[in-house]
């Protein structure tokens, strides 16, 4: 029976991702007779994974935008430091100018590639759900 319920939250989180609400999850279920108490567990299992997939989603966003900016700041850091050693531009013992993008960039790329999918994700929240009664 275990197994139906696993296959009923893969599908039924298909489903959800297709567009199908949870009201109309919950009539199909209901149509099917699956019992209340295990129509409740698979729409929690099934919101849980969409919240999920989510947060996985925007993670992965933030650490693009992570790299892409430190690459950025990395490359300006580098020109200023390649045009002040060929004597185009004469920063007056600013330095910070140079090498504030330069170690800014690395880290933020540093960061980036410490990113992982799940930081952000629902793994340490878990047991802090909100239930509603």
């Amino acid at each position: 029976m275990n197994h139906d319920i696993d296959k009923l939250i893969q599908t039924y989180f298909r489903k959800k991702r297709e567009g199908m609400d949870i009201t109309s999850i919950r009539k199909e279920l209901q149509e099917m007779q699956v019992p209340d108490d295990q129509i409740r567990r698979i729409i929690m299992k099934v919101d849980d994974l969409v919240v999920e997939e989510e947060l996985r989603q925007i993670s992965t966003q933030r650490k693009k935008e992570f790299n892409n900016i430190g690459t950025i700041l990395l490359l300006i850091g580098l020109v200023l430091l390649l045009l002040k050693y060929l004597k185009l531009v004469n920063l007056q013992g600013y330095y910070v100018l140079i090498y504030a993008p330069i170690i800014a960039g690395a880290v933020m790329i540093w960061r980036a590639r410490g990113m992982d999918d799940h930081s952000s994700g629902m793994h340490g929240r878990q047991n802090k759900r909100i239930r509603f009664r």
